[in-house]
Order: structure tokens, then sequence, then C-alpha cells
């Protein structure tokens, strides 16, 4: 009953049909290779501008499962032809894919890293089982009468297109670390996908192509094992190494919430500088820096939240001037002076929207433009946007257009400066 319960032979296809299916999608000739060039620019494009559906339409149109799949199946059958073949025309796509993608980041005005292209940069052990269990999914659907809808969702899951991209991305960029993790991102994938489906190929019996000897079976058997260490140890490292940032981030946040944002303080801009085992927070807050007594007591506290081997630096709101590097890829928790929790705040009623609409009327040239209004004893109405330069002449009009319009000196300008990074 269990066994039948499980039985992967339920609506098996024929596996002569099954085998000449994945000897076809090896294949890279004519439109499978106009395909993959399609899928790389579509790829890069949704990489480049930061679209998620982009990004998943070209994976969904991608090939590049065919020669991995055939490289599985090779190896569950023995089949050393189709070993050499798919191998090939996976380093053929692969070198395609890069020099594609490389191609178009460089011919591109816009070379920013955006979350799509990070995301891609550092695989760990979940990248693993994504790819394991993604490849079998797929490859039990290959195998199968009616397919159904597996096979989309498996495109996805084991993205191999935008790492792939990612990889051009770092080599037309120069930046080199990006192309080392995307492209172990990218092994991750071929190699575990690679793997489910020499497991599934041995579980359903498939024929043996030709006679091998128990040596030669062995020989396969110590390059899957060989193949599985060499991807799954360092991948295990950098999940462990994932796990202990997000664990300190958490206590970090944690700590910043109780004694601070509870207390009171209005946190205009936070970065945490995550190091191998340490770290640095850095937060301005909206009442500028306190008193050396007081930074004293809130380090000590950090004791009582393990963070031990994390330094807290208080900077005053003058000295936070954003620049677009401040959100690359080296600080990605850069947190820019963001409205304080609605619980410390009171809005600015019906009134706060006309005010912004008029602030861009009179002042054009600022952007994501914010007003609030503190709760507490001093009440002061707050006014944050993004400006391209320091101008304190514009900065002086500002001001004092708001306490006409407001109609109170009660008033705390934040301005972020925005400065292009140097090319």
């Amino acid at each position: 009953m269990i066994q039948e319960l499980f039985s992967l032979e339920q609506g098996e296809a024929h596996k002569e049909e099954v085998l000449e299916n994945v000897r076809q999608d090896v294949k890279f000739i004519g439109p499978s290779l106009w395909m993959l060039i399609g899928a790389i620019v579509i790829a890069s494009v949704g990489l480049n501008v930061n679209s998620t559906a982009v990004v998943i339409g070209a994976m969904l149109i991608s090939p590049l499962m065919g020669p991995i799949v055939g490289a599985g199946f090779a190896l569950g059958t023995f089949d050393f032809a189709l070993l050499r073949k798919s191998l090939l025309n996976l380093l053929l796509c692969t070198l395609i894919g890069i020099c594609v993608s490389a191609l178009y980041f460089w011919l591109s005005p816009y070379k920013e890293a955006q979350s799509e292209i990070l995301s891609r940069t550092s695989p760990n052990l979940y990248d693993v089982l994504i790819a394991f269990f993604g490849g079998l999914v797929g490859v039990i659907a290959i195998t199968r009468k009616q397919r159904g809808n597996p096979i989309p969702g498996v495109a996805i899951a084991t993205a191999l297109m935008p790492p792939l991209c990612t990889v051009g991305y770092g080599i037309a960029t120069g930046q080199w670390e990006f192309s080392a993790g995307a492209m172990f991102l990218y092994t991750i994938n071929c190699v575990f996908i690679c793997v489910s489906t020499y497991i599934i190929v041995r579980l359903l019996k498939y024929p043996i192509f030709s006679f091998v000897n128990k040596g030669q079976k062995k020989k396969v058997q110590s390059l899957m094992i060989a193949l599985i260490l060499a991807v799954a140890i360092p991948s295990a490292y950098f999940a462990v190494d994932f796990i202990k940032k997000e664990r300190t981030e958490s206590k970090i946040n944690e700590f910043l919430d109780k004694e601070f944002t509870k207390d009171g303080y209005t946190i205009l801009y936070k970065y945490i500088e995550m190091q191998s085992d340490s770290a640095q927070v850095n937060i301005a807050l909206l009442r500028g820096k306190l008193p050396t007594a007081v930074v004293r007591e809130k380090q000590k506290a950090m004791q009582s939240f393990g963070l031990k081997k994390v330094a807290l630096n208080i900077i005053s709101p003058k000295e936070v001037a954003l620049t677009e590097e401040t959100f690359d890829q080296k600080n990605k928790n850069a947190v820019p002076a963001p409205i304080p929790d609605p619980s410390i705040i009171a809005s600015v009623s019906n009134m706060d929207s006309k005010i912004v609409e008029e602030f861009k009327t009179l002042f054009p040239e600022k952007s994501k433009v914010k007003i609030w209004k503190e709760i507490g004893e001093n009440r002061n109405y707050n006014i944050q946007y993004s400006s391209p330069k320091f101008d304190s002449i514009n900065t002086k009009n500002i001001r004092n257009w708001l306490k006409m319009r407001l109609e109170t000196d009660s008033i705390f300008i934040q301005e972020v400066i925005i400065r292009k990074k140097n090319k």
C-alpha cells in the first residue's frame, strides 16, 4: 500500500520516448540557440531594471535545462556519448550566456547593482536544497506521460539564467566578486539538477546504454560524490555565515527598538556594517548627538542583547549626506532617513498632502518629500527630502516658507544629498 502510494512508475511515459526527447533537448542549433540568446537579453534587461517579472519570463523561456538533464540521464544510463555531447553543449550555452550578457551590460548606460543582481551573488546551502528538490520535481515531470504544471515552476525555482547573466554583469563592470558568487550559484544549480536527474533515472531503472563493469560504475558514483561534496561543503559554510549575520542583525534591530525607539528617540538613519565576526551600527537621531554618558549607557546595554562584538556609533543628522554609493552592494543594510514609527508621530492631517504638492511646485529639484509631526512635548514638524546638492540659501527659503505655511517655528529639516557616483 505504502509502496504503491509513493511509486514513481504511475503515469510514467515510455522510456524510449523520454530518452529521445532528452536527446533532442540537448541540441543547441537553430531555434534553440536563438531562444537562448533571447532569454539572455531578457534576463539581462530584467536584472538591469530590477524587474522580477521580466527575470521570471526569461527563466520560463530559457532552454538551459536541456543539456543539464541530458548529462544526468547520460550518467544514469552510462551513455558516455550523450554525456560528452551534453557537457559540450552546456559549456557552449554558458559561454554564449556570459558573452551576450557582458556585452549588454557593457553597452547599457545604467550599471548600478540592483537587488535582483545582488540576490544572485551570495549562494549558500539553501540554494543547494532548491536546486536538488527543484531538479527532482523537474525530472519526475519529464518522465511522465502528462508533464503538467511542474515544468514552469521548476524553471523559476532552479534559476539558471539570472546567475549566468550576473556573471556577465560582473565582467562588464569589473566587479569580479559578483562574477565569482554568481558563477558558484550557477554551478550549484547545474550540479544538483544533474544529481537529482541521475537519482530518478536509477530509481526508474532506465536501461544501461552500453556494457559497463563494476569499476566504471564506481568511477561514475565517485564522480557524483566528489561533485556533491565540492559544491555542498562551501555552500554549508556560506549558509552558517549567513545565519550568523541574520541573527546578529535581528539582535541589533531588537536593541535599537528597545533602547531608542521605545525610549522616544527618532532614528533618522541606520546603517549596519557587517563583518565576518563583528559589526558596527551607525545611527543618526532626530534630536542630534547624545551626551557621552548616555552613549556609554547604551553601549553597555548592547551586552545584554548578546552584541559583545558590535560597536555603536551615533552621528549628527548634519553628517548624513548620503551618496549613491551608500546603497551599493557593500552597504546593503543602509536605510536612509525613514519616517518614524506611527506610534511616535502624528500626521499633519489632510493638510500634509497639500503642503507636499505645494513644496514640489515651489522647489521642483527636490524629491522624495515627506512631512510628519512628532508626538511629545516639542511636537516639531519634520520635513525630509532629497536634493542633488546642498544650497544654504535654498534651505533658508524652504524654512521661511514652511514657517509661514505651517504657522510655527518648530520645524526640523532633514535634507538627504544624493551625489552621483564618479564613473
